[in-house]
């Protein structure tokens, strides 16, 4: 019973969706006998679903990056919300990559206002390239959203990784109908207060998963229009509770020392987080872990039993 038991404990950590542990509990129901072949052929597919697991948790989408497509030069990262004025840009012949962590992924899927499109090499542009020459796009005034999903094989294949999604506004200097300014806080930013980068933009009613981040110590970030504002005032409240006032960049939930982010791990549940001005979001934070372990601690004992019996 050597296989199962290192099945078992490999679980939490490698089954984020369930799927082996599903899986076992099928086995376990139906009382399957364990013989060599058996053994043989279970061990094939614990190594294709640890295999796909591992690559699926190890790539995502991280960034959009808006792109010259008349220099192929970057313009700078494409944030959620952001409104592209034609007026303040070098060009309108535009282009906007996905940036993956790590660098190189099977594909990438995009949606553009639900048009699907996937590219299978680097650079990952939207609208293609070819070697790197970017293909000139110049998109439609109005507001757009766009997503982009990594995937371990080629042409959307494999194990599906991280997404990320963002929306934009494109307009016109002078434009009859320009959208309107939001001043204050405009949207949050999950931090990974143990490397201070960016892990995405939070928007309203996500849920938060603790055991797919890769740090359990995080803040959150408020992210203001100007981008420098008097202060910042936070209200959190729901598994714990907490209020701060920020004033100075960056405005951070919990705090900063110089652009080092303090560490937060907080519990899990619901939350809701209010910015000044009036700008709120709600969140559920999980871990995805607790439930599995359970599952499998469920596992153990059934297994435990099956060899008491046999014997």
């Amino acid at each position: 019973m050597i296989l199962p038991l290192a099945v078992i404990c490999a679980g939490p950590f490698c089954d984020k969706n369930g799927k082996l542990a599903r899986f076992m509990q099928y086995l376990l129901n139906n009382q399957l006998n364990f013989n060599f072949m058996n053994v043989r052929y279970f061990a094939l597919i614990l190594v294709f679903w640890v295999t796909q697991s591992v690559l699926a948790q190890s790539q995502k989408v991280e960034s959009f990056t808006l792109v010259n497509a008349d220099t192929d030069q970057d313009i700078g990262l494409l944030q959620n919300d952001a409104v592209l004025d034609f007026s303040k840009l070098p060009t309108r012949n535009l282009n906007i990559r996905a940036n993956t962590n790590p660098s190189v992924v099977g594909s990438v899927v995009f949606t553009y206002d639900g048009t699907k499109k996937t590219e299978s090499s680097a650079p990952y542009a939207l609208w293609g390239d070819n070697g790197g020459n970017y293909v000139a796009w110049t998109p439609n005034t109005g507001k757009h959203t766009l997503s982009a999903t990594a995937y371990s094989g080629s042409n959307g294949s494999g194990a599906q990784g991280g997404t990320l999604t963002v929306s934009f506004t494109v307009v016109e200097q002078g434009s009859d109908n320009p959208p309107p300014v939001t001043n204050g806080v405009v949207s949050f930013t999950l931090v990974d207060a143990s490397t201070d980068k960016d892990i995405r933009t939070l928007q309203d009613n996500e849920v938060i998963d603790l055991a797919a981040l890769s740090s359990k110590e995080i803040n959150i970030r408020a992210n203001t229009n100007p981008s420098t504002v008097g202060s910042v005032k936070f209200v959190l409240s729901g598994a714990q509770n907490a209020t701060a006032t920020e004033s100075g960049l960056p405005y951070a939930l919990f705090g900063d020392a110089n652009g080092n982010y303090n560490p937060w791990i907080p519990l899990v549940g619901s939350y809701t987080l209010t910015g000044t001005e009036m700008f709120s979001i709600s969140c559920v934070i999980t871990c995805s872990m607790i439930p599995i372990l359970s599952m499998w601690e469920k596992t153990i004992s059934h297994w435990s039993s099956l060899e008491t019996s046999n014997r």
